[in-house]
């Protein structure tokens, strides 16, 4: 997504959907958004019955996170089974989040190639997933130039999440050159798009930072707005 780093939040049952005009997830978006929240679980199993792939998602997230319903991880993955046999990325996303974190079924070399097939289709989230699992070496032998590209590819995209952990690479030289300014400048944008743990890095490390440091860093980070794609503006740190 190009534009504003300060990027407004999805309703939580689709938050990371790509929602498609008058399709029931954007009808149901819209529901909740007038807090008519029973109307649009109603609006979005219904769809699911009908056979809509991203309505079977949606379904999912609400069993997955327990809107509406009880949370229910079995309910919640076979939803996604069925939705990421047929395309949906999304599901495949959040499928192979549950198999790595052991809420069902399925082994670690599953997990990577859900992730592989979403993030090849263009799913932040999953490049975001893959990204960490090259970090940690889970599944696969620990790269950490492909913990870059994917983090990188995903910044891109304007996803929060890998922005907040090309700053931790850099923070801790895994891959780069440790560079605190540069990881300072990574969390500063992730922080104005809302990432509570990029903020939590940004203020333990800002109380170290003088005037001069403050001002590296404002600069450093207003360039990699452009870099990533951004709409160009100044960003400035808290003096916090």
């Amino acid at each position: 997504m190009r534009g504003s780093v300060r990027m407004r939040k999805l309703g939580l049952a689709f938050a990371g959907m790509l929602l498609l005009a008058n399709s029931p997830q954007e009808e149901a978006l819209q529901l909740q958004r007038e807090g008519r929240e029973a109307e649009a679980f109603a609006l979005i199993e219904r769809a699911a019955a009908a056979g809509d792939v991203g309505a079977i998602t949606a379904l999912g997230r609400y069993y997955d996170q327990g809107t509406i319903v009880p949370a229910n991880p079995a309910r919640a993955a076979e939803l996604y089974r069925e939705a990421a046999a047929k395309g949906d990325d999304d599901a495949r996303w959040r499928l192979g989040v549950m198999i790595d974190q052991g809420l069902t079924s399925g082994d670690t070399d599953e997990a990577i190639l859900l992730f592989k097939q979403a993030a090849h289709h263009g799913h932040s989230d999953a490049m975001t997933s893959l990204a960490v699992m090259y970090a940690m070496g889970r599944g696969v032998a620990q790269d950490f130039d492909k913990t870059r590209l994917y983090y990188d590819m995903a910044a891109r995209l304007g996803n929060d999440h890998a922005i907040q952990g090309l700053g931790v690479l850099y923070a801790k030289g895994e891959g780069v050159e440790q560079d605190m300014i540069e990881a300072a400048s990574y969390w500063l944008i992730a922080s104005q798009m809302g990432n509570e743990a990029a903020g939590t890095y940004l203020g333990q490390l800002s109380a170290s930072l003088g005037s001069a440091d403050r001002d590296r860093l404002s600069a450093r980070a207003t360039e990699l707005l452009a870099e990533l794609g951004f709409v160009l503006r100044a960003v400035e740190p808290s003096s916090d």
